[in-house]
């Protein structure tokens, strides 16, 4: 799978408030900067990213608009190490997802973005697939979302949703 997705940034500017006397600057930010600042603001932002090893999203800025041929003929080698580094990235991912699910074995502790990277790598995993179903009811009290099966006591709330079966259960105090 070695599809990608092209973006294209804008020039940007924000507003530097001064003091109230002068309010605020428009202050212009080189297109070139900007791009850069979304593409490592997402990158910091990732789990199980290092560095070291290029380990990272497949994420980069080249200046000016381009054509996903245009990137493959004239940004081919950037290309291609992001894709390099994006695979040892999902590789790290997945051994993170493993350890995880061997310690806790449940789906909510495994990250879309590890099962996505799974899928990328052609793995198959017990906790790739999810098995949580959300359910259309909802809590008569406070109107929250409720699983499947439908709990006994709504986890927002603490309302009682199944009284006959509340009753049957004992509850520490």
């Amino acid at each position: 799978m070695n599809d990608f997705v092209t973006m294209h940034v804008e020039d940007n500017a924000y507003a530097l408030y001064l003091d109230d006397e002068r309010g605020s600057r428009i202050i212009p930010e080189p297109v070139g900067i900007f791009a850069e600042a979304i593409v490592q603001d997402f990158i910091v932002a990732q789990i199980e990213i290092d560095a070291s090893e290029q380990a990272l999203p497949g994420l980069f800025s080249v200046y000016n608009r381009h054509s996903r041929d245009e990137i493959k003929k004239n940004h081919g080698p950037l290309l291609a190490q992001n894709i390099q580094n994006q695979t040892r990235w999902f590789q790290r991912l997945v051994r993170r997802a493993d350890t995880d699910w061997q310690m806790f074995h449940q789906h909510n502790v495994i990250a879309d973005v590890q099962r996505l990277a799974a899928r990328f790598l052609n793995l198959e995993r017990e906790w790739v697939h999810a098995t949580v179903e959300i359910g259309n009811e909802r809590c008569p009290a406070c109107s929250s979302i409720l699983m499947r099966p439908v709990p006994v006591i709504c986890p927002t709330c603490q309302c009682i949703l199944d009284k006959e079966r509340y009753d049957k259960l004992a509850f520490a105090k």
